[in-house]
């Protein structure tokens, strides 16, 4: 998928991040090969082995025109965090019930196909939630592939941006928990995409 099919005025990290989860999910024509074609495992932490250390639990309810068609949850199976440098970018989560090899990793090395045990191209959700250095929610994305069909959403909670205001999500970092409470995305004009798509429900990070 080409950044063109998110919106650009997104702040750059979002849109970056958002776009390493959506390749997740477009590449069941290359699964076979691609997966044995490449085995360095530039892309993990040290921290990494036989599943990450982050890891993470919780229940998304999902509702929109959409859900007919993805479902009506996203049941976590696993969490890992992005970094940027030296800094946490974002958390990702995976659908139960896959798992990531490392607890983190180079937000411009994340590969699905090495980094997910369990990665199916065709039946995989990649859920992401982008923050800065000091825990503050930058935005929210969702992508995955269902029946070949692609559906991918977004939000932001920077007032000045362009695109869907994510609304009422909350980082609680004593309780280390991500709340969902009436969060909207977007479509972003992939082909299963077509409204709205409204989140409620927690991420507990098991750290």
């Amino acid at each position: 998928m080409s950044s063109s099919t998110l919106p650009l005025a997104l702040p750059e990290r979002i849109r970056r991040t958002a776009l390493a989860a959506f390749s997740a999910v477009l590449v069941s024509l290359c699964a076979a090969s691609c997966n044995s074609s490449d085995d360095d495992n530039s892309g993990m932490s040290t921290s990494g082995g036989g599943g990450g250390e982050l890891g993470a639990t919780g229940t998304l309810t999902l509702s929109g025109p959409d859900t007919p068609s993805i479902g009506t949850e996203f049941v976590v199976g696993d969490g890992a965090r992005e970094i940027d440098g030296t800094m946490p970018s974002g958390y990702l989560f995976v659908d139960a019930p896959k798992m990531f090899t490392a607890s983190e990793y180079a937000a411009s090395d994340f590969d699905p196909l090495q980094d997910i045990v369990g990665f199916d191209p065709q039946n995989t959700t990649l859920f992401a939630v982008i923050v800065d250095e000091a825990g503050i929610i930058l935005g929210v994305s969702m992508g995955l592939r269902i029946d070949g069909t692609d559906y991918g959403y977004t939000c932001t909670t920077d007032a000045g941006a362009a695109g869907q205001s994510c609304g009422d999500v909350v980082f609680d970092q004593d309780a280390d928990q991500f709340i969902f409470n009436g969060v909207i995305l977007e479509p972003n004009q992939s082909a299963g995409s077509t409204d709205l798509l409204t989140l409620d429900g927690v991420i507990s990070l098991n750290e």
